[in-house]
């Protein structure tokens, strides 16, 4: 029998920078570089939009040594030059122009340009050059460590190209897969972290309330998704809290199977999977509704009803995620679903690209849950003839148990409309 993990296989640490220096001495690296913009956000503590939609390994990282000091790589566009960065940064040229002309002397604006960057036009990439940027990349790990031999990275993320290119730079250093390593670090938020998420959980019930409460007979799928994004959208122009907001996301189905009208009419399920990014991270929520349910579907509904709840019962500190998961997959096989077979009933919930980050919910999984992680727990299932379901929900792990940040409730059936 395999010794099963404890809650002490976390990183430990009142805050991300503590836990990161653990992670560092624990896997004797010199340096941890994140090359991916998920990873580089945590590290830095905010995020880089162009990154972000460019997803090229490196165009913003962070090495950190084993100190904890920081360096930041990014581009010389979108960071007011006003503003000095909470740890320094090596810039690489973009192909993007901007010149602070604040303080700079002259009658025309063509005189303070000149007078803001003196000497002629730069000579910039057409967009990036991807081997300026890992100079700096292999700047920012010497930066960290005069003379590394161990820098874990996260490779599992990054295109071999940018591996390459890394080696190149750094021949005499060993390349070590931190990819779990960021996936562990991850699990555990920080107050701020649970703050987006807080925004972001509420952002997205509060879209699919607002779909919910448009849904009408003879909707198209179109329609229903764009009922979500008008009502998520009418809630920030009412609340600056959601000034993070990026986008809202997800996708809601009408029943399953190319047989389905995808039409909303009685009888035919209506699923919302959604998220809402706020500054980086990423809600996960879902519910289920029908007008006039069939038979069929009010006894799945009702299975994976009792199945979410039997397994959110299980969230607490000390416990297992293979204990959630089996009282789960448990509660619904009881119920007459003897096959019901899935490979996770949930995961972390953050900055991960992916939407679904370790650690899962899952048979697997046997270290245990700990305060401060941030899970969205789910039921679906897919019955061909019958509808798609999703019974999803985000909690938070406090010091005792766990709270719900969503609260809309679960009730299959609409009222008449």
């Amino acid at each position: 029998m395999a010794e099963r993990l404890t809650a002490a296989d976390w990183y430990v640490g009142a805050t991300r920078g503590d836990r990161v220096r653990d992670a560092i001495a624990r896997k004797g690296l010199d340096v941890l570089l994140a090359l991916t913009p998920e990873n580089a956000h945590y590290l830095a503590g905010y995020g880089n939009y162009i990154a972000t939609h460019w997803r090229l390994a490196g165009i913003f990282s962070v090495a950190v040594g084993p100190s904890g000091e920081r360096i930041g790589v990014s581009g010389d566009f979108g960071a007011d030059p006003a503003i000095a960065p909470p740890f320094p940064h090596l810039r690489y040229r973009s192909w993007t122009e901007s010149i602070d002309v604040r303080g700079a002397s002259g009658a025309s604006i063509q005189e303070r340009v000149r007078a803001a960057r003196p000497g002629g036009p730069l000579a910039r990439p057409v967009q990036f050059d991807l081997d300026e940027v890992f100079d700096r990349v292999a700047e920012a790990v010497h930066a960290a460590h005069p003379r590394p031999h161990r820098v874990g990275v996260d490779l599992q993320e990054v295109e071999a190209p940018a591996v390459q290119r890394l080696k190149e730079r750094l021949p005499a250093v060993k390349l070590v897969d931190a990819t779990a390593v960021f996936n562990d670090l991850r699990a555990i938020k920080d107050p701020d972290e649970i703050d987006h998420l807080y925004l972001a959980g509420e952002l997205t019930e509060g879209g699919i309330a607002g779909a919910i409460a448009r849904l009408r007979p003879g909707m198209t799928e179109v329609a229903v998704n764009s009922a979500y994004e008008i009502a998520v959208h009418e809630r920030l122009l009412a609340d600056a809290r959601y000034a993070g907001f990026r986008q809202a996301e997800g996708l809601a189905t009408i029943g399953i199977g190319a047989s389905t009208p995808k039409i909303v009419a009685p009888g035919q399920t209506i699923k919302f999977d959604m998220q809402v990014d706020v500054a980086g991270y990423h809600s996960d929520v879902g519910r289920t509704v029908a007008f006039a349910p069939t038979a069929d579907q009010r006894e799945v509904y009702a299975a994976l009803r009792n199945a979410l709840a039997a397994a959110q019962e299980r969230v607490r500190p000390g416990v297992p995620f293979a204990a959630v998961y089996d009282a789960g997959i448990a509660s619904m096989r009881s119920a007459g679903f003897s096959n019901y077979s899935r490979g996770h009933l949930g995961h972390s919930v953050g900055l991960t690209q992916h939407f679904e980050e370790p650690p899962f919910v899952a048979a697997g999984e046997s270290r245990e849950i700990v305060p401060e992680m941030v899970l969205s727990l789910e039921l679906p299932y897919y019955v061909y003839g019958v509808g798609a379901f999703q019974l999803e929900r985000i909690l938070l792990v406090t010091s005792d148990g766990h709270e719900a940040i969503d609260r809309l409730p679960f009730e299959l059936e609409l009222p008449p409309r």
